[in-house]
């Protein structure tokens, strides 16, 4: 589910969808976010084909297009009330849970939550709707009701790793990090190689700045999908927090992914400038570049490493110029430039920065609490 303060604070912690304990499992395709899988709430809380636990089985397909499932369900709902004298209660159970089915699919999570408790209450052993259940009570915000239910089935089905999965998601979404981690733990007690666990778990690491463990838990992660880009790109940037060296070429594996996310690449760029390797840098800038050719963080990123890594003074004061026409103005990185460009071209660089009224001020502040500066009692 990745990473540098800039891309941590912005990346949504998000769930978990896929259960399954294969290393190989395709996760839906971040930011962000961040607790994976994280795209869509909703999705990432469906029962998937190739991850059914023992009682866990989702009778309709997801996906359908809205116009279909309004059909489906006037035709359910016409056979529902004008056959309930003779259905069987089973039956008639999951009628009444293909019919939650759709209007949960529809965005109807009331009338969902409703025909999935008319489904229980006939066949207290449908377990697909106790978990569809669940999961429209935490779309609802209705965490305590979802743990509650989940909780249930696990007592029915203990080795199931989508319950202690989606668990672990509700116990984050309600704010009780502890007992997410706890069960995230617990995947991993039951599957090893659970990759979305394992990222989680980096996340959550990540989150209190214990950067080595959280590195771990994404090697982890990419050692069982080695080429999966938002895996490389947590994994290098939490490494690159205790040791950039060993970040860097982490950080090319993920650019040779042919990643499209603007604030990692942008992330990554900088990262790889930092620590002085300048030629992966240059391509993750220009991928930012490829994409939006006027982009004034990945022109800025060009500028310095064509001034100061590469040396070739011409394309990086175009670069620097271009920068500054689309709005570049950071103070720090402008201060840094003027502080590590190399002499023969101080003057051109200043020249630009003064044209524009952005030449930075590199006298260090004032401290305000000096001797002379104190107020008096």
């Amino acid at each position: 589910m990745p990473v540098t303060d800039s891309t941590a604070a912005t990346t949504p912690i998000a769930p978990v969808g896929s259960s399954s304990s294969s290393p190989t499992t395709a996760r839906p395709s971040p930011t962000s976010t961040a607790l994976r899988c994280a795209r869509s709430r909703r999705r990432c809380l469906e029962h998937r084909p190739g991850a059914r636990s023992a009682i866990l089985q989702r009778i309709p397909p997801g996906a359908i297009r809205s116009a279909i499932l309004i059909a489906i369900l006037a035709v359910l709902l016409i056979a529902v009330s004008g056959c309930t004298t003779w259905v069987r209660g089973p039956d008639l159970a999951r009628e009444y849970y293909n019919i939650g089915n759709a209007f949960y699919d529809l965005g109807r999570f009331d009338r969902a939550v409703d025909y999935y408790r008319r489904a229980l209450a006939l066949d207290r052993t449908l377990a697909a709707a106790s978990f569809n259940l669940a999961r429209v009570y935490a779309d609802q915000g209705r965490f305590p009701d979802a743990i509650d239910v989940l909780l249930e089935l696990i007592v029915r089905d203990p080795e199931s790793v989508l319950l202690r999965e989606t668990l672990a998601f509700v116990y984050f979404l309600q704010g009780d990090v502890e007992r997410a981690e706890t069960r995230y733990r617990e995947v991993l007690a039951l599957s090893p190689f659970h990759v979305n666990a394992l990222y989680n778990l980096g996340r959550i690491e990540r989150k209190r700045e214990r950067y080595a463990e959280s590195a771990e838990f994404f090697r982890r992660a990419v050692q069982a999908q080695p080429a999966d880009a938002e895996l490389l790109f947590a994994y290098a940037d939490a490494l690159n927090r205790v040791d950039p060296e060993r970040s860097a070429p982490i950080f090319e594996r993920y650019l040779d992914t042919s990643p499209t996310d603007r604030t990692r690449l942008l992330a990554a760029g900088d990262a790889l400038r930092t620590g002085r390797f300048f030629s992966p840098a240059r391509r993750a800038y220009r991928k930012v570049l490829d994409q939006r050719p006027d982009d004034a963080a990945g022109l800025f990123g060009m500028a310095v490493v064509f001034l100061v890594g590469i040396e070739e003074s011409e394309a990086g004061l175009d670069f620097l110029e271009r920068a500054l026409d689309a709005g570049f103005t950071d103070n720090a990185e402008l201060s840094l430039l003027v502080e590590s460009v190399p002499s023969w071209d101080q003057a051109a660089v200043r020249r630009q920065l003064e044209q524009r009224g952005v030449m930075p001020s590199l006298e260090p502040p004032a401290d305000p609490t000096s001797v002379e500066d104190a107020a008096g009692p």
